[in-house]
């Protein structure tokens, strides 16, 4: 059956992180408490994604928020009673998805790109603002964007290939366009801002 643990931690939609140390800790004691229980915790697969804690064919993406899967009916009790030994992070409550219409990986596809121009505001928006010299990483714009249009389809495990492609293509139109303009962040990552008008030429903001 389809899962969402709920869970509370230091973490935040708007700001993510306090620190690098928060966020290692969180993840060290999550893998410490599953791992208990005999499930197996793969590491983060790339940049703007989660880690994946598999038992057979149970598996979980441990996001700071929720852990989200597909687990047997016999399994929520084990979970919930360690992740309620959790010291970084409080355990909520336990959330069954009720079982709905299959999407197959056309359907969310074609459902991606009917939101596109949407979604090319929400990717300037979560790059406007940052200081002249900073730029926001894909791996949050992609986050973001996952949370407003992800779809938790049956069968899918690990990163979401199909909204990366689409972040990844709307990116590209953006900056083709001089709406993006591209960088390194502070953590060696590819970046973009918006690029602001000055007078009639778009500047880099």
């Amino acid at each position: 059956m389809e899962v969402i643990f709920w869970v509370e931690s230091s973490y935040s939609k708007e700001n993510g992180w306090p620190s690098s140390m928060e966020e290692r800790i969180f993840y060290q004691e999550s893998k410490k408490l599953l791992e208990s229980i005999g499930w197996k915790i793969e590491e983060t697969p790339g940049k703007g994604h989660f880690p994946l804690a598999t038992k057979g064919e149970e598996w979980l993406v441990l996001h700071p928020l929720y852990f989200h899967g597909s687990i047997a009916k016999d399994t929520p009790k084990k979970i919930a009673k360690v992740l309620l030994m959790a010291s970084s992070f409080r355990y909520r409550q336990i959330e069954v998805i009720p079982p709905g219409p299959i999407m197959t990986g056309s359907e969310y596809l074609r459902k991606l790109r009917q939101q596109q121009p949407e979604m090319v505001e929400d990717i300037k928006k979560i790059c406007d603002g940052v200081p002249e010299d900073e730029f926001v990483s894909f791996k949050d714009v992609l986050e973001k964007l996952e949370e407003k249009y992800h779809v938790a389809r049956v069968g899918e495990i690990g990163e979401d290939v199909i909204l990366k492609g689409v972040c990844i293509n709307l990116c590209s139109v953006l900056l083709s366009c001089g709406e993006l303009a591209v960088g390194i962040t502070d953590n060696g990552e590819t970046g973009f801002r918006t690029r602001k008008i000055q007078g009639n030429k778009k500047q880099a903001a």
